[in-house]
């Protein structure tokens, strides 16, 4: 009989931090999983500290295959995983010892779709905690879409507990290797969720590391993703809002959110003027971006979305300039 949860973690030179790693998954209050570790074509002897653990716990199963990215060693992952219900941890994350507990518990009694933890993401000397909590119905969702996406706690896959049946064919984007593999896997699986319950508690610790992290790789080589992303997001929202209409502090949080993220991390890349100035260009024309009026939403998103349709694209250069050398 299978275990209740798989945990899928993809292995990639993750150094001394993945024996901590896998100790937070085996000391789990919740004993029905097993736990399959990806080696992605490690070259740090992460794949032997892998094996190491196996042969002392039969719940671990070790896959070594050669490197091919976060999303196709996820992939491997769910295909080789048998249980009724699925997660994942990064190599270099914590889970508490009592998400699985808490995680499984609700969602058999609440008999939902997938169950969402809160999450403490740590970054530098930074730490901030992330959560909501009750239960979310299809209606709910509807209702709520841009709140619980503004939210921060269903942007990533590992502090979320999924039916397997749920996630069915929907795989990681292969393509993505910069990052916002996360995002584009749960748009997609937004679409045929009927039910989410949320735990508040901060059960999943993210650590932001230099080198290790893709959240860590170049600004230039997320953009691509970022745009993408946003497209996604934006077809999302389109389908699922009631009477399938966006109003426009939506369409300028969705849009006014991606040039900001997308320009300042251009600027962040010591970029001239020029290479700025091509890559809002870009956004324009790969973007699903339009004019949609002048309804105010955050600050920063609305400045970035007005100033980018009219062109003032100097005067962002140097306002984000300025930005960024204050964080």
């Amino acid at each position: 009989m299978p275990p209740a949860i798989s945990v899928i973690v993809p292995v990639y030179n993750t150094g001394d931090v993945l024996e901590a790693t896998i100790k937070s998954v085996i000391c789990q209050t919740f004993n029905d999983f097993e736990l399959i570790l990806v080696d992605d074509g490690s070259t740090d002897g992460s794949g032997r500290i892998c094996d190491e653990f196996a042969e002392k716990d039969p719940r671990i199963k070790v896959v070594h295959k050669s490197n091919g990215g976060i999303c196709q060693a996820r992939n491997v992952g769910i295909e080789l995983s048998k249980s009724k219900y699925i997660t994942f941890c990064d190599h270099d994350d914590f889970y508490s010892p009592f998400i699985l507990e808490k995680e499984y518990d609700t969602i058999t009694r609440e008999n939902v779709d997938i169950v969402v933890a809160g999450k403490t993401v740590i970054q530098g000397n930074k730490k901030t905690t992330y959560g909501l909590s009750g239960l979310y119905t299809k209606k709910d969702i509807q209702g709520n879409l841009l709140l619980l996406l503004e939210s921060n706690v269903i942007n990533n896959v590992w502090n979320i507990l999924y039916r397997r049946d749920i996630v069915g064919n929907i795989r990681f984007d292969e393509s993505l290797k910069f990052g916002q593999e996360d995002y584009k896997f749960n748009y997609c699986l937004l679409r045929s969720v009927n039910s989410i319950f949320f735990i508040k508690d901060p059960l999943y610790t993210h650590v932001v590391r230099k080198g290790l992290s893709t959240s860590s790789k170049t600004y230039k080589e997320l953009i691509p993703a970022l745009i993408d992303t946003n497209n996604d997001l934006y077809s999302l929202i389109e389908e699922m809002t009631e009477d399938n209409q966006i109003s426009y502090g939506q369409y300028v949080n969705v849009q006014g959110a991606c040039i900001h993220t997308c320009l300042i991390y251009t600027v962040k890349t010591g970029v001239n003027f020029k290479e700025f100035k091509s890559v809002a260009e870009m956004l324009r024309c790969k973007g699903k971006f339009k004019n949609h009026g002048n309804d105010k939403s955050k600050l920063k998103y609305y400045v970035a979305y007005v100033l980018f349709y009219k062109k003032h694209y100097r005067l962002l250069f140097l306002l984000y300039k300025v930005f960024a050398c204050k964080r």
